[in-house]
């Protein structure tokens, strides 16, 4: 997923001329968007319901354990096999530490209604992310959680209005 992210962007770079204006991420995908993003600090990285600890959040240990009872998992519609999900590992501090750019604008977004990502996890990201060094904003949204396939273009809107003037209509936290 990292060599994926940064695969993306070299051909978005590519595509438009430029870094982007901003990068987001969604759920799990934080985490291989933090690592594969570091050599592109000055691009904003926009959290949308972030995941950084699959193996060991509460609210996911129990998704985990059908998938030990069943042999699989179907996450936002995506079937994931138990190789998969042994593979990961929680991040460490020292892996957030090469992860974060300090300079970096990070915004961490989540939405009042998200049934899927408990703002809990969000609040944690934004915790673990500053006790590394790195900035946070944190918004709260009107929207529920980003499922693939969803049409997601009103958060999208709220997203950037809430970066361009402050949070006129999102809570900030």
């Amino acid at each position: 997923m990292v060599q994926d992210t940064k695969a993306a962007m070299a051909a978005l770079v590519t595509e438009i001329g430029r870094v982007p204006d901003a990068v987001i991420a969604r759920g799990f995908g934080v985490r291989p968007a933090l690592e594969a993003l570091v050599c592109s600090p000055e691009v904003p990285l926009i959290l949308w319901a972030p995941i950084l600890w699959l193996r060991t959040s509460l609210e996911l240990r129990g998704r985990l354990h059908e998938m030990r009872r069943d042999g699989r998992l179907n996450i936002d519609g995506t079937p994931v096999g138990t190789e998969f999900i042994e593979s990961l590992q929680d991040p460490s501090d020292s892996d957030l530490r090469g992860w974060v750019v300090p300079r970096r604008r990070h915004v961490i977004v989540h939405g009042e209604e998200d049934q899927v990502t408990p703002l809990r996890l969000a609040t944690e990201a934004k915790s673990l992310i500053e006790s590394v060094g790195g900035k946070v904003e944190m918004f709260v949204l009107p929207g529920r959680h980003p499922h693939p396939g969803m049409d997601v273009r009103a958060q999208i809107r709220a997203i950037v209005n809430s970066l361009s003037t402050g949070a006129a209509t999102a809570e900030k936290r």
